[in-house]
């Protein structure tokens, strides 16, 4: 199991290339995201920026370039090796195992990553209180915004390093963004370091401490969340 500290970023890419078969959509990306922070990666639809959730999270393999957590090369590592290294992935799309209950959604995420921590479940659902009252309920019949909560809070209880969360706010209702928004806050300053995809620009700006912006697969402008003004903003996201 790898131990995060204070001489190593939590995620350290270099070079990265990659893409789907002759497809190549991620160009020479670099990337540190340093301990305990959110990054933030935005970007128009179809620039690559789930392609680069999925290279971290072992899901395609780059062509070219390195990735590091906490010092350690993961670059060929599988994917659940990687879960146990210390990522935890929330994909796109509430993803959940629908016929299983809540509580058993988290037990299953919990042991398949066999990584230690005092009550991540109960940590989770501190994180996420509207999911206690539903643990006996099927993950198929929760709202969208409830199957939202339970897919971080199953990433979540795998005690990760660096939680990955790709646009957790998409087509969810205002009062459960804002819950969402507290979480990842919370959770961050509790010491997890987050990688979060987000499309709307004023969560980004609530939430992160830096911005990265990503345009046809390369990455176009990186920094602290202050230096992205809203002129630039309209600029780099054509928003």
């Amino acid at each position: 199991m790898t131990t995060p500290t204070d001489h190593h970023p939590t995620l350290q890419i270099t070079g990265l290339n990659a893409g789907y078969g002759r497809a190549h959509v991620l160009f020479d990306i670099d990337l540190t995201i340093h301990p305990g922070t959110v990054a933030c990666i935005m970007g128009r639809n179809g620039v690559g920026k789930t392609t680069l959730l999925n290279t971290i999270a072992g899901l395609i393999t780059p062509t070219t370039g390195t990735i590091h957590l906490n010092g350690t090369d993961i670059t060929r590592t599988p994917p659940h090796t990687r879960i146990r290294n210390g990522i935890g992935y929330a994909p796109q799309g509430h993803e959940t195992f629908a016929p299983l209950t809540v509580a058993d959604n988290l037990h299953v995420a919990h042991q398949a990553a066999k990584r230690g921590g005092p009550d991540p479940i109960g940590t989770a659902l501190a994180h996420f209180p509207r999911l206690t009252p539903l643990l006996d309920r099927r993950a198929g019949l929760l709202s969208g915004g409830q199957a939202q909560q339970l897919a971080i809070a199953r990433a979540l209880v795998t005690n990760p390093d660096l939680l990955i969360l790709d646009e957790p706010t998409e087509g969810i209702q205002p009062n459960i963004v804002t819950e969402i928004e507290n979480a990842i806050t919370d959770i961050a300053a509790q010491g997890t370091t987050i990688l979060l995809v987000e499309q709307y620009l004023d969560v980004a700006l609530r939430c992160a401490d830096t911005v990265t912006v990503i345009d046809g697969g390369r990455i176009t402008h990186t920094g602290p969340k202050d230096d992205l003004t809203e002129e630039a903003a309209h600029t780099l996201l054509a928003i």
